[in-house]
């Protein structure tokens, strides 16, 4: 068994983690985008024109909608899902069902795969749809809203989308606690703060 081991996290996330397990050293976050200049380790051709138009946007005006590589929907699934995102009037980027584009206009941007760490550390960026595995921890930490699938069709509608999405863009409390979030883990790899402490204590063992 190691005496110590580090890991890509931050004690301020999973305090009861670490807490309970002190040969675990959190030195993270760790992004890839920090040192390579190309990611590795995908399974389709990136589309680089994404950053190209989130460069042009406004800061915190898109919703970024991405489901992995190998989500399945069914067609009434999928048409829904576009749908619903059209209704927002905000901008966005995925993918479509027919006659789609010719709607949205230059409201949406689909493509087939995007460099994730860098769509979503991007300014203009404001939410993230995803589907969320049940092992994640949005729950706790409430920086997220859930959908709910409508009982007779068995599926999310454009309705329960448009709806979700709006209360998510106003509702302040969520977003108090993604940024207050999102300072503790900047703020832990500071000089003297917990994961730089970790890594130097690491190092000095």
């Amino acid at each position: 068994m190691a005496d110590r081991i580090i890991c890509n996290s931050t004690m301020e996330l999973e305090t009861g983690v670490f807490t309970l397990s002190p040969k675990m050293l959190p030195i993270g976050p760790l992004l890839a985008t920090n040192c390579f200049s190309k990611q590795a380790g995908h399974f389709w051709n990136e589309d680089s024109t994404c950053l190209t138009r989130l460069d042009q946007q406004p800061v915190c005006s898109v919703i970024y909608v991405a489901f992995g590589s190998f989500t399945i929907f069914n067609q009434p699934q999928f048409e829904e899902l576009a749908l619903g995102l059209e209704l927002t009037k905000w901008q966005y980027q995925h993918v479509y069902p027919n006659g789609y584009m010719d709607r949205i206009g230059n409201h949406g941007k689909l493509m087939s795969w995007a460099s994730q760490q860098e769509v979503q550390r991007h300014p203009s960026v404001t939410w993230i749809m995803s589907h969320c595995g049940g092992t994640l921890p949005w729950k706790i930490w409430k920086t997220d809203l859930g959908l709910n699938k409508d009982e007779n069709r068995g599926i999310v509608t454009q309705g329960e989308i448009k709806s979700n999405v709006e209360q998510l863009l106003s509702n302040n409390i969520v977003k108090e606690n993604a940024l207050n979030l999102q300072e503790k883990v900047a703020n832990s790899v500071r000089a003297g703060k917990s994961s730089n402490r970790n890594l130097y204590n690491f190092i000095d063992w």
